[in-house]
């Protein structure tokens, strides 16, 4: 995935210096795929009104018997093989997408514990099963990547309460249950206004509905790709 990048990454962002899309092109791979991540600005956030299209969305769950919920308070290994039992379905067919064992999941997101803030891991069930999910992080930029040394934690642990910008970063929606994506973007939208902060819808698939998901709203964008070849 190629990013012409010109500012810091944000938490969970895959990129490349520009220059190595022309010399993968060069080498005969295409682009396959075209991602955007949408950024919101703090100010614009604060000076508009929540979308009464997700309040209605929130409304009309609300009265079909789902439930809404936070991570708060719930046992971390559980939420996890709830969302695993989530994703992996509507994520196995994605490009370089596969089917993972529940223990390879789990090591994969055990350590995210440490980085989510409980009320930003945004949860919906039907009958108590997981149908949709909503992660966002606060913006930790790259402080966790490597071996993080005692000045960085510090700065995690103080992003983690009071950060101004936030990544959303995994919304997954169960089949069936599609209208659940701008009801459970309601309750966040209510978090981040509340908080006086910025957010950044990341890795939007190009043409997908989330894309357009406070479109007003957004100042600037940052486009990715999805380079291919085929193998002789």
């Amino acid at each position: 995935m190629i990013l012409l990048l010109t500012r810091k990454p944000f938490t969970g962002e895959r990129w490349q210096e520009p220059r190595y899309l022309k010399s993968l092109c060069d080498l005969g791979y295409t682009i396959e795929k075209t991602y955007y991540s949408h950024h919101y600005p703090a100010k614009a956030i604060q000076d508009s009104e929540v979308p009464p299209k997700f309040r209605q969305r929130y409304k009309e769950a609300i009265g079909k018997g789902y439930a809404f919920s936070t991570a708060k308070g719930k046992d971390f290994n559980e939420v996890i093989m709830d969302i695993y039992e989530l994703l992996v379905p509507l994520y196995v067919n994605f490009p370089i997408g596969k089917n993972i064992t529940k223990e390879a999941f789990t090591a994969m997101f055990k350590p995210l514990q440490h980085l989510i803030d409980p009320d930003l891991l945004h949860l919906v069930r039907w009958h108590g099963k997981l149908v949709a999910v909503l992660l966002t992080l606060p913006d930790y930029g790259t402080l966790p990547y490597g071996n993080p040394g005692l000045l960085d934690i510090l700065k995690i642990l103080w992003l983690k309460k009071y950060s101004k910008h936030y990544i959303h970063l995994y919304m997954a929606v169960a089949k069936g249950h599609e209208s659940l994506g701008q009801a459970i973007m309601y309750l966040q939208y209510l978090e981040i206004k509340k908080r006086k902060a910025g957010t950044t819808a990341a890795l939007v698939h190009q043409g997908k509905l989330t894309g357009i998901y406070g479109k007003a709203l957004e100042n600037a964008y940052t486009e990715y790709l999805l380079l291919s070849k085929k193998l002789e």
